[in-house]
């Protein structure tokens, strides 16, 4: 305890002899303002020896799955928001639909292919046309009823 004494005895000498030289110049209230920090963290040295910090897990550990959990998120994301949209486009034309499928890939370079759409309806002919007249012909609908 003696030793932050002294310590604190030190700075505030060096903060009065800083404030001295640097009255009257650009730099005196920065001066004073770092060993103003430099006095408050001698006073609460004491006191932090006995805290302990929680544990900081591992980052780079973390880092090996970001990647993959990031991706297979955004898929499934991007999957449930074309699927949510084809069900609004069917509702609006009149076909219920019970559930909504859609298997996607995205490429290295960020590009989305609509791979297939399952459907789930008793009207799997006109949901069928209603999907392809959205997505394009290309698009393969399959029956999620058989």
């Amino acid at each position: 305890m003696e030793s932050a004494v002294l310590s604190v005895c030190i700075v505030s000498l060096a903060i009065s002899i800083s404030e001295n030289l640097t009255a009257g110049t650009r730099l005196g209230k920065q001066v004073k303002f770092i060993l103003s920090l430099i006095v408050i963290s001698v006073i609460f040295r004491p006191f932090s020896e006995n805290i302990s910090l929680p544990d900081i897990p591992d980052i780079p550990e973390f880092q090996q799955y970001s990647d993959e959990f990031y991706n297979n998120e955004m898929k499934n994301q991007i999957s449930e928001n074309i699927s949510k949209a084809l069900e609004d486009e069917l509702l609006k034309n009149g076909v219920n639909t019970d559930f909504i499928d859609t298997d996607i890939n995205i490429s290295d370079s960020d590009s989305i292919s609509i791979n297939s759409v399952t459907v789930g309806t008793d009207n799997f002919q006109r949901a069928e046309i209603i999907i392809k007249e959205n997505l394009g012909e290309e698009t393969e609908v399959l029956n999620g009823y058989g």
